[in-house]
């Protein structure tokens, strides 16, 4: 995560320069705004961590968009996937996503508010564990001090 200083995933001043280095499975910070990338996870009927980070001193306001298990290059093939959001080990969302009909969508994309100092972890499963199937997520999102 960058302080003050840059370091973290970019380096150089904290919004100035900052490039993207790659999935970010915990939360980067840049100025006012945050996000954390999923990267890839091969689809698996055992629930699998996506995402895992602990909020700071600020609330964090966006959005959680999740891409059910779909194969790469032939988006109307896919599979059922259930994500899990849990606050301090306590489930307090879950969102499914079927992606098996071709006019069902594999992308959702939800509101969040994230309060402070808050043990962030969110979960998939998948109707599948074929390792061609992949699904993603991630937060974006506007943080909020004092």
């Amino acid at each position: 995560m960058p302080n003050g200083a840059g370091g973290g995933g970019g380096g150089g001043i904290v919004g100035v320069g900052n490039t993207f280095t790659g999935p970010a499975e915990a939360l980067e910070i840049m100025g006012d705004h945050a996000y954390a990338l999923s990267g890839e996870f091969t689809a698996d009927t055992t629930s699998r961590e996506m995402l895992s980070f602990t909020s700071g001193n600020f609330y964090l306001v966006g959005e959680i968009t999740t891409t059910g298990a779909i194969k790469l290059g032939e988006p109307a093939n896919g599979f059922a996937t259930v994500y899990s959001l849990f606050f301090n080990g306590i489930q307090v969302m879950a969102m499914k996503y079927d992606a098996k009909e071709e006019d069902a969508p594999a992308l959702g994309t939800i509101p969040i508010l994230i309060p402070p100092y808050t043990e962030v972890s969110l979960q998939a499963a998948s109707a599948t564990s074929a390792s061609e199937f992949l699904h993603l997520a991630q937060i974006v999102g506007r943080i909020y001090r004092g």
